[in-house]
C-alpha cells in the first residue's frame, strides 16, 4: 500500500434496496489455498492524566511544549509527541472527563510531516449501557504506512487518562491483499460478509455483552460518516473496517463495530456488527438511539465535500431492503423516546425519556450535538422521497417477515389498494394468494373466523388465510363499481355497488327494502346486523340508510350535497353505530355514546374505514395506512404504512 495517497484525515466515529430479502454474497476473490486471516494488531500508549504509571518513556514532548507533569490531565497547551510502538497504520485516542474537546493531530513518516487535522470527539457516538467502558474516544484515524510519530496537542477540554491506540492492520502475504477492486464493479444486490472483511467475533467475554447481541424492531435508520481520508484503494477499504471494529472492541470496551452497516466510496456493502445483516440487531452509533435504529457509516470524510453518487446509491438500495424486511415507511414521521443519559458529562440533544418527533431516515446530527455526517445528509431527502416507492414496487402485498404482533393490543388487519393485507396490534402476518401491485383495485374486506375476503373494484371476491373460495353473486368485468363488502357469518355476506346495490352471497338473506341510486355512483359502504336480518348502507352525504329487518336510523350526520362520508361500523355489543367522515369525524346513530378519534385532520380528506371493538371503542384507517384509537381503545402499531399515497382502503378487527 501507498503511504502518502492516504494523507492524514481522522477516522472518528461521526460516524443509511431494489434488493430483495436473500442477501448473496459479493463474490469476494480468495486465495487459491487456506491462508490465516486479515487480524489487526494494536498498542497502547499512556500519556497523561494516568498518575506515575504513564509510559513517560514513549512520549518526546514537543519543542514548544514547555514541561508536561504526566500525572496530571492534559488541557489547552498540552502538547506531546509520540513515537509509534508498532507499524500502526491507524492511531486512537481515549480519555475520560466531562466536556467538549478540540485536538489536532499530525503524523510523520521518513519523508515528512503531515498537515494538522482537527479531529471530532465523536462523544455522542456510543453504545447505552451496559455496553461500553464509559470513555470517550476519537479514532481510529488512518496515517499510513511508515508513520513512526505523532504530534499531538490539545486545543480546548481536559482529559483524564489520556491514552493513544496504535493499530496495525496484518495480513499474510499469502492471503488476499485486502478485499479486491474487482470486488468494486460487483453490482447489487450484494453484502461483504463478516468473514470476508475479517470480522472478528462478538466479544463475550468483554463485560455487558455476555448475553450476545440484543434486538429490537427498527423503526429508522440513522446515517452516519468515518471522517476518514476519502482516497482508501478497494483494497485498503477492508482495513479501515477491522481498524474501527478493534478499536471499537479494544479501546472503548464495545461488543462488537458499533455499525450495523458500513458503505465505502465504491459502494459495496460491508455487513458490520453481528446478528443478522436481516434482523433488528441494536447498535451502538447513537448514544439515546440505538435501539430501534438501524446505523450505517459512510466510509469518508464528508464534513467539506459530497459523498459520491454510488455512495448515494448504495445507500438507497441498501434502505430499501432494511425498510421492507421491517416494514418501514420512509416518509413517515414517527414519534422516538430518547434514552439518553448525560452520565460522564454527555450533552443530550434530547434528554432521556423525552419524545422526539423524527423522520424514519435521519442523520446523527439530528439527534445529537454533531455536523455528522456533513454533506452526505443531502443523501436523506432523496432516501425519505424514493425508497416507499422501492419497497411497494417490491410487492407490499407480501407478508412482512420482521412483524412483531404485541399481545396485549386487539388484532386488526389493513388493506391497501393493491390488494396487500397488513397485520396491526396483536394479529399475526397474513398469507394471501393474490395481490395486484401497482393496480389500484382492491375495494373493501370482510373477515370470517378463518380469514375473509378482498373485494375487488369488479365484484371479485379474493379469499386469504383459510376461508374457502366463495363465489361473488355480482361481477362486472372492467367496470370498478363495486364498493364495499360486510359478513353474516363465515360463509354468508353482502357485496355493494356504488349505486346502493346490496347483493347476498352465501346464503345470506334477500336485501330488500334498502336504498337505490342507479347512474349514480353515491353508495359507500355497508354493515350488517350481527344477527344477519338485514343492515345498512351509507351514502357519501352520510346518510345511513337500513334493508332488510334493520331498524330505521335515528339521529345521525348529514351533509346535503358534500360526498365526505366515507364508512360505516356498527357496534359489536350494543346499539346503533357510527358513520366516519373523512376528516376523522366520529358520529353516532341509533343511540351509540360519543367517541372521540385520536387524531382530527379538518378539512382534509384522509381517513377511510372504522371499525368498532367490544368494550365501546374504535379504530380508524387513514390514507396511509396508520390506524388511530377513538374512545378508550388503546394505540396499536401497524405493519406498514404508505405516506402520500393514499393506498389505505380497508380496516378488519382480524381472526
Amino acid at each position: 500500500m501507498q503511504r502518502r495517497n492516504l494523507r492524514l484525515r481522522p477516522l472518528t466515529r461521526c460516524a443509511l434496496l431494489a434488493i430483495p430479502a436473500i442477501i448473496v454474497t459479493s463474490g469476494l476473490p480468495l486465495a487459491p489455498t487456506p491462508a490465516p486471516p486479515p487480524r489487526i494488531e494494536t498498542a497502547a500508549v499512556r500519556l497523561a492524566g494516568q498518575g506515575a504509571a504513564s509510559d513517560r518513556a514513549l512520549v518526546r514532548l514537543a519543542p514548544d511544549a514547555g514541561v508536561i507533569d504526566p500525572a496530571q490531565p492534559a488541557r489547552s497547551g498540552w502538547a506531546a509527541r509520540v513515537a509509534l510502538p508498532n507499524h500502526g497504520q491507524m492511531v486512537g485516542l481515549t480519555w475520560t472527563g466531562a466536556g467538549e474537546v478540540q485536538l489536532e493531530l499530525r503524523s510523520h513518516d521518513a519523508r515528512a510531516w503531515s498537515d494538522w487535522v482537527q479531529l471530532d470527539s465523536g462523544a455522542d457516538e456510543a453504545p447505552d449501557a451496559p455496553e461500553g467502558r464509559g470513555v470517550k474516544g476519537i479514532g481510529p484515524i488512518w496515517v499510513g504506512e511508515g508513520t513512526d510519530l505523532i504530534d499531538l496537542r490539545v486545543r480546548a477540554g481536559s482529559l483524564a487518562q489520556l491514552t493513544m491506540h496504535s493499530l496495525e492492520s496484518v495480513e499474510p502475504r499469502s492471503a488476499r491483499a485486502g478485499i479486491s477492486a474487482a470486488s468494486a464493479a460487483a453490482s447489487p444486490p450484494s453484502l461483504i460478509p463478516r468473514a470476508d472483511w475479517g470480522a472478528r467475533p462478538w466479544s463475550y467475554s468483554t463485560s455487558g455483552c455476555e448475553n450476545g447481541p440484543r434486538y429490537a424492531t427498527p423503526r429508522l435508520a440513522i446515517v452516519h460518516h468515518t471522517v476518514n481520508t476519502n482516497s482508501y484503494s478497494a483494497e485498503q477499504a477492508d482495513d479501515l473496517v477491522r481498524g474501527i471494529q478493534a478499536f471499537h472492541i479494544d479501546a472503548e470496551g464495545y461488543c462488537d463495530i458499533a455499525y450495523n452497516f458500513v458503505i465505502d466510496r465504491f459502494g459495496r456493502r460491508f455487513e458490520a456488527r453481528a446478528g443478522g445483516a436481516d434482523r433488528g440487531v441494536v447498535g451502538g452509533h447513537a448514544r439515546g438511539f440505538n435501539t430501534g435504529t438501524i446505523g450505517v457509516a459512510l466510509l469518508g470524510d464528508f464534513s467539506k465535500t459530497g459523498a459520491p453518487a454510488v455512495m448515494g446509491a448504495s445507500l438507497d438500495d441498501l434502505l430499501t431492503w432494511k425498510f421492507f424486511i421491517h416494514g418501514i415507511d420512509s416518509r413517515a414521521i414517527v414519534g422516538f423516546v430518547s434514552g439518553c443519559s448525560t452520565e460522564g458529562g454527555y450533552r443530550c440533544k434530547y434528554p432521556g425519556g423525552t419524545m422526539a418527533v423524527l423522520p424514519t431516515v435521519i442523520v446523527h446530527g439530528d439527534v445529537t450535538y454533531t455536523g455528522c455526517p456533513g454533506q452526505a445528509a443531502s443523501f436523506a431527502p432523496t432516501l425519505r422521497r424514493d425508497v416507499s416507492p422501492q419497497v411497494l414496487r417490491s410487492g407490499p402485498f407480501h407478508p412482512i417477515a420482521g412483524w412483531q404482533p404485541a399481545p396485549d393490543r386487539p388484532a386488526l388487519l389493513t388493506l391497501d389498494r393493491w390488494g396487500g393485507i397488513h397485520p396491526a396490534g396483536s394479529a399475526s402476518s397474513v398469507s394471501a394468494a393474490f395481490g395486484w401491485p401497482g393496480f389500484a383495485i382492491a375495494r373493501g374486506i370482510a373477515g370470517t373466523p378463518e380469514g375473509g375476503y378482498v373485494l375487488d373494484g369488479y365484484g371479485g371476491l379474493a379469499e386469504f388465510g383459510t376461508a374457502a373460495p366463495r363465489q361473488s353473486p355480482v361481477y362486472w368485468r372492467g367496470w370498478d363499481i363495486a364498493r364495499s363488502i360486510a359478513m353474516v357469518n363465515d360463509r354468508a355476506g353482502y357485496v355493494l355497488d356504488g349505486w346502493g346495490g346490496v347483493h347476498a352471497f352465501g346464503g345470506a338473506l334477500p336485501a330488500t327494502g334498502g336504498p337505490y341510486w342507479p347512474g349514480w355512483d353515491i353508495a359507500r359502504d355497508v354493515a350488517t346486523l350481527p344477527a344477519g336480518t338485514g343492515g345498512y348502507v351509507l351514502d357519501g352525504w352520510g346518510g345511513v340508510h337500513a334493508f332488510g329487518a334493520a331498524p330505521k336510523v335515528s339521529g345521525g350526520p348529514y351533509w346535503q350535497g358534500w360526498d365526505i362520508a366515507r364508512a360505516v361500523a356498527l357496534r359489536p355489543d350494543g346499539p346503533g353505530g357510527y358513520v366516519l367522515d373523512g376528516f376523522g369525524g366520529l358520529h353516532p346513530f341509533g343511540g351509540a355514546p360519543p367517541m372521540t378519534v385520536s387524531r382530527y385532520a379538518q378539512g382534509q380528506d384522509v381517513f377511510r374505514d372504522v371499525v368498532v371493538v367490544p368494550g365501546g371503542g374504535a379504530y380508524v384507517l387513514d390514507w396511509n395506512g396508520f390506524v388511530w384509537p377513538a374512545g378508550n381503545a388503546a394505540p396499536v402499531t401497524t405493519s406498514l404504512t404508505w405516506t402520500d399515497f393514499d393506498l389505505a382502503a380497508g380496516l378488519l378487527v382480524g381472526p
